[in-house]
């Protein structure tokens, strides 16, 4: 039988499943284990407590028979350069699976990667 999928906006008491996903995503990326700090797990933990004080930020869990399966989060972005949107301003992002590939920071491209195949 298959498992029931459900989907919910996260609360402060699923901040650790969040940084385990984190945790995931940046291990799944191949990002060396040795090369995060000793307290990402405090860092990430600060960054989310940060955000949602002051970016607005949610996260919203999928749930596999009510097993945490997956997270995704968003915040207001704060980065790189000053916001000079007006508030209506949004970011949207569409990609066209068949023609997607990955560029690597050291310049390879790259499309063995589930998502830039569609596979």
């Amino acid at each position: 039988m298959a498992a029931e999928i459900t989907y919910r906006e996260g609360c402060s008491r699923d901040d650790a499943t969040v940084v385990q996903h984190f945790y995931g995503m940046w291990v799944g990326m191949t990002y060396p284990e040795e090369k995060l700090a000793p307290d990402f797990e405090e860092q990430t933990m600060q960054f989310i407590a940060e955000a949602r004080q002051f970016r607005q930020y949610k996260a919203f869990i999928a749930e596999a028979d009510g097993t945490p399966a997956g997270s995704v989060s968003c915040q207001l972005f704060s980065g790189l350069y000053p916001l000079v949107f007006v508030e209506s301003a949004r970011w949207h992002t569409h990609l066209v699976v068949s023609l997607c590939r990955v560029i690597c920071c050291d310049g390879r491209s790259h499309t063995n990667v589930p998502f830039a195949t569609g596979s």
